[in-house]
């Protein structure tokens, strides 16, 4: 895996596609009200132009990764900007964000939500803290070598048998570690030939801790702190040195 020195930083060509971080608490019905969405616009800035009520639906993977999918009963409202949306529901938080520049930029979005919705919910209870990585590698030549030296032989596995490896046009593989004692860390990555994912690399990294307790926003900040370099070391562990270096200087 990664060294410190290697961390991602700011690459030239950046494959992150979408960034997510999520904190799930207690139940607030407040939330719903205009009056808490009108609070929460003035302070998470004005580039959040766009309100309107969520219309969300929730997706929860669990440890073995099956996936439910499910329309929320709960009230909240969407805030968009050009490239990034908050989602505030009665019992949740979450930041989408398509254009990712650098953990700083957006640690600082986090920071300027989190401070607001501690002030406007007071949450008591932390349900669930997350952060979510999809990167989407996007190489001609990725694609025509099946990703071999540009994807760790570690992770391609099957497509590297002599025998069936060049007829593979598909490969889904997930796995799940856990770190700092209460987190987890599940890793989706693959490809396929066809739509939607159109030849491309996908890098998916979701990393949570389902710690029930009392919420205390300088543990919730300190773990999201943790999460990111969790992820970087992550998303750099899947790629051979030659192709993250290509990502680094753009070429």
């Amino acid at each position: 895996m990664a060294t410190t020195k290697k961390m991602k930083g700011i690459l030239a060509n950046a494959p992150v596609k979408l960034v997510v971080a999520q904190v799930r608490f207690e139940r607030h019905a407040e939330v719903a009200e205009a009056g808490f969405v009108t609070r929460l616009a003035k302070q998470v800035g004005d580039e959040f132009s766009v309100i309107e009520q969520a219309n969300v639906r929730q997706i929860t993977a669990s440890p073995a990764g099956m996936v439910t999918v499910a329309d929320s009963a709960e009230g909240g409202w969407s805030l968009s900007s050009d490239d990034a949306k908050i989602v505030v529901l009665e019992s949740s938080v979450a930041l989408e964000v398509t254009r990712y520049l650098d953990w700083s930029n957006f640690r600082a979005q986090l920071e300027r939500l989190l401070g607001a919705v501690e002030e406007l919910v007071q949450p008591a209870t932390e349900q669930r803290v997350g952060l979510r990585y999809i990167d989407e590698l996007d190489s001609i030549e990725g694609v025509e070598a099946s990703w071999n030296g540009f994807v760790r032989d570690e992770l391609l596995g099957p497509i590297l048998h002599p025998d069936i490896g060049s007829e593979i046009t598909t490969i889904e593989q997930r796995v799940i570690f856990s770190f700092d004692g209460d987190a987890t860390c599940l890793l989706r990555h693959g490809y396929s030939t066809a739509p939607p994912l159109n030849s491309h690399y996908i890098i998916d990294t979701d990393l949570f801790r389902e710690v029930k307790g009392a919420y205390d926003g300088s543990s919730v900040r300190k773990v999201y702190e943790s999460f990111h370099a969790k992820a970087d070391q992550v998303f750099i562990g899947c790629l051979t040195s030659e192709y993250f270096e290509k990502l680094r200087v753009g070429k």
